[in-house]
């Protein structure tokens, strides 16, 4: 073959040849498509003076099926990851308790980031007495540390017959009862079954989850006194008398 000879193209659908710089053209116009949908959406919302809410559990007048459609772009263009189709545990905030139920406000980013399915976010929970608990608390700096240390030996030093030491985990679970639940509590509340659209159902278990960061220093006791300003050293408190004059 001749130097100056270019290799054959490869053959895209319809026999037409492909080039790289076509491939990245064509997958960067169908992003640019997909986000523009989602921003005139949001844009759209905002004129409106509705709320972007992708979990409000309502489409709010926009397309489901055109909503579903841009979920499955984002998904093709590697912008989303796939979205579950069931599920027997959901996360979220405990909005109301009343006697053996609760009311939780569901986080469906996970399985419906955009609304498209319409699926409700409010969830009544019913605790059963076989409902198990779970708390689980974080650690703090140093006995993680300490864990480290442990785990880190372990792995130096392997007694035969010894099953590995597992590596540490920045939380620990310690029981817990229905008494301990309490309105603006993180859960994660665990099914028998698939309760991704069931508007309620019963609880197998739930865990308590660590209250976030930001929660913990709202929520901190007031912060204590300043103490008064350092005060000047005694000897030059105690100097009040005027400089000496020079004489010259």
């Amino acid at each position: 073959m001749p130097m100056n000879t270019a290799p054959p193209a490869a053959k895209a659908l319809g026999g037409m040849p492909a080039s790289k710089g076509g491939s990245i053209r064509a997958l960067s116009g169908i992003v640019g498509i997909v986000l523009g949908f989602v921003v005139g959406y949001g844009v759209g919302r905002v004129s409106t003076g509705t709320p972007i809410n992708p979990l409000s559990g309502s489409t709010n007048g926009v397309d489901p099926a055109a909503l579903a459609e841009v979920q499955q772009k984002l998904i093709a263009a590697g912008l989303l990851t796939p979205l579950l189709e069931n599920t027997p545990v959901l996360s979220g905030k405990i909005v109301a308790i009343s006697g053996s139920s609760l009311t939780l406000e569901a986080d469906l980013s996970r399985y419906d980031p955009l609304g498209a399915k319409g699926l409700p976010t409010r969830r009544i929970v019913t605790l059963t007495d076989k409902t198990e608990y779970a708390r689980y608390e974080q650690l703090s700096a140093e006995e993680l540390r300490k864990e480290q240390e442990a785990f880190d030996a372990s792995l130096r030093n392997p007694e035969p017959g010894v099953p590995p030491r597992q590596p540490p985990a920045p939380f620990r679970q310690t029981e817990a009862s229905s008494s301990d639940l309490k309105i603006g509590d993180a859960v994660t509340v665990q099914a028998a079954g698939d309760i991704l659209s069931a508007e309620s159902f019963e609880a197998v278990r739930v865990s308590i989850s660590p209250q976030p960061i930001a929660e913990q220093v709202q929520n901190a006791p007031p912060d204590m006194p300043e103490p008064p300003p350092p005060t000047a050293p005694d000897s030059a408190a105690a100097s009040t008398e005027p400089p000496p004059e020079v004489v010259r």
